[in-house]
């Protein structure tokens, strides 16, 4: 017998097993798990459903996606783990849809939130109007977010870029230990758009304010 037809026999043989151990890893990894409800969709790797709490514990690589079909209004967010109440039992006729059915929401980061709602402003004429999107966009080690009371709180290490064309000629960057971001879709007046704070050193804000046309 040629030993060395052997060896290549072995070397094929160990190659091919090779392969087929991989394509099996590959088809049996564990998906990520998917829910969705009055127009709110976390993806995840582990989601833990609650029925009589409407609370959703979602952990490894969550993605969430609270989208309102007729307002535009949009969130979405990425983090480590969050976990969600939404107000389904007060919700049974489905009025309320993507962040408006969202209660209470916690993240664990690192976290990222992208809010966005259209807006209307007129133009450097100051004659024409034109809809646009407001984009804000916020990074921190971890955030909650209060339904009831529209806002956003961020913790640690947090930036916020801010993307409105009514006001700024440039998004507007800001950076410290705590922000507090309204997204309430309409306001009263005299209230905060987003506030910055910090414990040890200042709290940054970079802004370009749009040139307005005389009136």
């Amino acid at each position: 017998m040629n030993n060395s037809w052997h060896k290549g026999m072995d070397h094929e043989l160990v190659g091919r097993f090779w392969w087929l151990l991989v394509g099996v890893l590959l088809t049996y990894a564990p998906a990520a798990q998917g829910f969705e409800r009055g127009g709110v969709t976390i993806e995840a790797k582990t989601i833990k459903l609650s029925r009589t709490t409407d609370q959703i514990e979602a952990s490894g690589n969550v993605h969430l996606s609270a989208i309102n079909s007729t307002s535009k209004v949009k969130l979405v967010a990425d983090a480590r783990k969050v976990t969600i109440t939404l107000l389904t039992s007060a919700n049974q006729a489905g009025q309320l849809r993507g962040i408006e059915a969202i209660k209470s929401a916690e993240f664990e980061g690192p976290v990222k939130m992208v809010y966005a709602a259209p807006k209307m402003i007129k133009d450097d004429t100051g004659k024409n109007t034109t809809q646009v999107m407001v984009t804000t966009t916020a990074t921190a080690d971890r955030a909650t977010f209060d339904g009831l009371q529209g806002v956003a709180i961020l913790l640690g290490n947090v930036k916020v870029v801010q993307d409105d064309p009514s006001i700024f000629a440039e998004p507007a960057v800001m950076t410290g230990d705590k922000a507090s971001i309204n997204l309430k879709s309409a306001r009263e007046p005299g209230e905060y758009d987003f506030r910055i704070e910090s414990s040890d050193g200042p709290s940054r804000i970079e802004i370009v304010p749009r040139q307005l046309a005389k009136q």
